[in-house]
């Protein structure tokens, strides 16, 4: 599964206070440090989670028109991108393809919280929420952004007076945890992001932003590879791409990625440099000290983005 700058996560909850929880502290982090946060859901949950937000000291209507903060209708939503009463691959780009790749132009970090896949998950039409749930990551592998989708536990499509089978549900959890690169526990994600001038010391500069940020994380037992992949991205799009940049840093249990975003369109080739040669092993050095690295391009620019190994556990 191709994944953009940050993560794809999806959050079984038992109650509407678990799932206002765990949204709060999805979308927090991006409000407050001038990132964009997109909420789709339901009028109930919309109303619960900007309270949240107010509690927790955002001004939600300063967000608002500032453009910072977005609230959709989930089930009008779905009805928009739906045909026949299924979702439509064609719909869905008319409506949430070019509404979240306009937003990710800004290169600022996006967070989306959606749960139209909920509404049609609680329907019991798996196989509906599933697709859904494929446009969502073909969309995030061109547009840079976190998403969570939250399920409900337990579904109300039985009829009255039954129980749905354990065994059932367990393997439709399943199926929706395939889809998404991480299950959220309840730890809120962190992210840190700085942009740089195409000058020469930009990388300099980012190389002290990703330490001292580490630092902060706690994560210093990657530090030697994460300053190596800072490094070389941000090299590649001042001397390559010749364009500011900006460098973002995500972290979520025992997973970094490091991503770096230009306005540069040409996307960056792995080579084979000879070796006696001075250049040109950029991108064999990220690759060789990261779990895996790609790029994603967007309607303007890239991101060009790479995972550090996780720590063995002791």
């Amino acid at each position: 599964m191709s994944a953009g700058s940050g993560g794809h996560f999806v959050k079984f909850y038992d109650s509407d206070f678990d799932l206002v929880t765990a949204v709060t502290n999805f979308v927090l982090p991006a409000l407050r440090t001038d990132g964009v946060v997109v909420i789709v859901a339901t009028p109930e949950h919309t109303d619960a989670v900007e309270a949240a937000l107010r509690i927790a000291g955002i001004d939600t209507d300063a967000a608002q028109s500032e453009q910072r903060l977005a609230f959709q209708d989930a089930g009008e939503l779905l009805t928009r991108l739906s045909r026949a009463g299924k979702p439509s691959r064609d719909r869905f780009e008319q409506t949430v393809g070019s509404w979240i790749a306009g937003l990710g132009l800004s290169g600022r970090e996006l967070r989306v919280y959606g749960e139209m896949v909920a509404l049609l998950w609680d329907a019991g039409d798996v196989p509906a929420a599933m697709e859904l749930e494929e446009m969502w990551n073909d969309l995030r592998a061109r547009v840079p952004f976190s998403l969570l989708c939250g399920y409900p536990t337990h579904r109300h499509s039985a009829s009255a007076g039954d129980s749905e089978p354990a065994s059932g549900l367990d393997s439709d959890r399943a199926k929706v945890s395939r889809l998404h690169s991480h299950v959220w526990h309840g730890e809120p994600p962190r992210t840190a992001s700085r942009s740089f001038g195409a000058d020469i010391s930009a990388p300099h500069l980012a190389r002290v932003f990703v330490a001292d940020t580490l630092h902060d994380w706690r994560c210093e037992a990657q530090l030697d590879d994460a300053l190596l992949i800072a490094s070389e991205l941000a090299t590649n799009a001042v001397i390559h791409g010749r364009a500011d940049f900006t460098i973002q840093l995500f972290a979520s249990g025992d997973r970094v990625r490091i991503s770096v975003y230009d306005t540069a369109d040409t996307a960056p080739v792995q080579v084979d440099a000879p070796a006696l040669a001075t250049g040109g092993r950029g991108l064999a050095l990220v690759a060789s000290v990261s779990s895996r690295w790609g790029c994603d391009q967007a309607a303007i620019g890239k991101t060009v983005w790479a995972d550090l190994p996780s720590l063995p556990t002791p």
